[in-house]
Parts: C-alpha cells; structure tokens; sequence
C-alpha cells in the first residue's frame, strides 16, 4: 500500500483498478449466495475423504 500512494498518479489509477477488483469479488460472492439461497445451486454432498 505504501508504494501504490507513493507513486503519485500511477498509484490513484492503481487504488481505483484494486477497489473495483474488491468490488466485483465481492459481487461475484452474494451473487453465488444469492444463487444459493434461491435454489440455483445445491451442493454435492461430497465427502472430504472421497
């Protein structure tokens, strides 16, 4: 982090591409629970030692 605010305007462009990065995995994450709760998807009900 401190490299990214020490590079002046290189380092804004580059906080904005990590936040939109967080952004969409966060996305990514409630759509995939959303999914879930609504039925989308069900797990396999495969084992760990399987």
């Amino acid at each position: 982090m401190f490299f990214m605010m020490k590079s002046g305007a290189k380092g804004n462009k580059m906080a904005v591409a990590l936040a939109m990065r967080v952004g969409l995995s966060i996305v990514l994450f409630l759509s995939v629970l959303l999914a879930w709760k609504l039925g989308y998807l069900h797990p396999t009900g495969i084992g760990a030692g399987q």
